[in-house]
């Protein structure tokens, strides 16, 4: 009862994609995440990455080219999803690599095209 399951239902509830997915609600979704990127050092101040000298990204990570696990525990049906490789894309050209297929590296075997696309990249990112 203290958790409103019998009160009726919810204000929001009758909210669609046509209220939520507007143009603006997306852009301030994309200014939230980029406020909320967090960077913890900034060594030889590489970011924000120069366009101008970075040409080619490698991307790697067993997370980065994931969409499923960026939406978390939401429950809603997100308007669109976009993921770090597809995303980063618009600002040159992205080289995605696994690395380690799950977080406790198992199997070896796509660590060793990860360090070639990270020696061959102007800059290395994680997702």
């Amino acid at each position: 009862m203290r958790l409103g399951f019998f009160d009726g239902s919810p204000q929001y509830t009758s909210l669609g994609k046509k209220d939520i997915c507007t143009e603006e609600n997306i852009e301030l979704a994309r200014e939230a995440a980029r406020e909320g990127a967090v960077l913890l050092k900034n060594i030889d101040q590489t970011f924000p990455l120069d366009a101008d000298k970075i040409k080619t990204l490698a991307v790697i990570g067993p997370h980065a080219n994931t969409t499923g696990a960026m939406t978390g525990n939401y429950a809603g049906v997100p308007c669109k999803i976009v993921s770090s490789p597809d995303a980063l894309s618009a600002y040159g050209e992205v080289d995605y690599k696994v690395g380690c297929a799950e977080m406790r590296c198992m199997d070896d075997s796509l660590i060793f095209p990860a360090m070639q696309a990270a020696q061959k990249a102007d800059a290395t990112m994680p997702p």
